[in-house]
């Protein structure tokens, strides 16, 4: 057996959350979407440390390789902008320009300013025609310029501009739900968008305790996984390889996660590819926040088994998998005790995520 959890279960002291802290950026733009207007969100790109950060999300239904809507947030230290300008920058305007303008000299790009005030400016900038791996793209921006640093948000269309509607709807959200705060502070919005890391983990609950993790790994591209195993099982080999019995959690951030049914179909959708088309999926409990499944395929002389439980949280969208590899059909009780397994495993406030990619061992308590 081996469990894939997204977060360490060890409570984290404050010296820890300091030490953290101490690594990322003094502050960042806070962006709150509108449930209505800007659902199900989901990050897909992240790097940040004290003096540079990128974070980038899409729909969730947008396939990584396909995206054409995006929202991405910025940020550069001053110290780093200035030395890359070979200046100081005076207004945020000439931080702006600094980024917008080799690129306007070199290619088919029109930018204009909407909104500008002291220390913030609205703009939108488009690129008619691709230039070298840049494709098309229509971006309406809001950069900040602080005393740490230079900050910009931006709703991005690529491979075409936005229609005019879409246009204002971006304008408006920038205007009246971006704003710098302090790194600490965007840690506690967990339903906003921002550099911030979300503070929180999973209990196991009383089915996985005293299993042990073997690896904490997280992916730019959104994804925490933590792999764990039972007790006296000993480290296993999983890197290339593959293990049957095994259960895994997985999370991605979410942002206006309201109905658990477009991450469902996308989910099967998955499944479905992954089987040729061969896979049976049965809900076991349906809600507007939560699905449980299982699924089963024949693959040459086994059959896959899983029961999936998927949910949202105000921290992101959880998957959570137990699956099999076995000679005969799994009978429906144990189907029903491994939903039962699942259920168990919870949301804790209070514990920070693993990114560190080391194999370590560590008991749940």
């Amino acid at each position: 057996m081996a469990l894939f959890l997204v977060l360490s279960q060890r409570m984290v002291s404050a010296d820890y959350i300091d030490v953290c802290l101490a690594r990322m950026p003094l502050e960042t733009i806070l962006l709150e979407l509108p449930k209505d207007s800007y659902p199900n969100w989901k990050e897909i790109y992240r790097v940040v440390d004290r003096n540079e950060g990128r974070v980038e999300c899409c729909p969730f239904d947008q396939d990584v390789k396909k995206i054409t809507d995006r929202i991405r947030i910025h940020y550069r230290a001053r110290e780093v902008f200035n030395s890359n300008m070979g200046r100081d920058g005076d207004k945020v305007l000439d931080y702006v320009q600094e980024e917008v303008i080799p690129c306007s000299e070199k290619a088919q790009v029109t930018w204009a300013v909407i909104e500008e005030n002291e220390n913030d400016v609205l703009y939108e900038w488009i690129l008619h025609k691709r230039h070298h791996k840049l494709p098309e793209k229509h971006e309406i921006a809001r950069s900040f310029l602080t005393e740490a640093g230079f900050h910009t948000v931006g709703v991005v269309r690529k491979n075409g501009e936005m229609s005019s509607d879409e246009r204002t709807k971006a304008i408006n959200l920038l205007k009246g739900s971006a704003r710098v705060v302090s790194y600490e502070e965007a840690s506690s919005h967990c339903e906003s968008l921002s550099l911030a890391e979300r503070l929180d983990g999973l209990e196991y609950g009383s089915a996985f305790r005293g299993w042990s993790s073997l690896c904490a790994l997280r992916y730019d591209f959104g994804l925490m996984l933590v792999r764990l195993t039972p007790p006296l099982t000993g480290w296993l080999p999983f890197f290339g390889g593959s293990l049957f019995d095994s259960v895994g959690v997985k999370m991605r951030s979410v942002v206006n996660g309201t109905s658990i049914d477009p991450l469902f179909e996308f989910e099967k959708d998955t499944i479905k590819r992954r089987s040729d088309n061969k896979a049976v999926i049965q809900v076991l409990k349906q809600s507007p926040t939560e699905v449980i499944y299982s699924y089963s395929y024949w693959e040459e002389d086994s059959c896959h088994i899983a029961v999936v439980r998927s949910f949202i949280s105000e921290t992101g969208y959880y998957t959570v998998t137990h699956k099999d590899r076995l000679s005969d059909e799994m009978k429906q009780e144990k189907i029903l005790a491994w939903k039962e397994g699942l259920e168990g495993i919870t949301i804790a406030e209070g514990e920070l995520p693993h990114f560190f990619g080391y194999i370590e061992r560590k008991e749940c308590k």
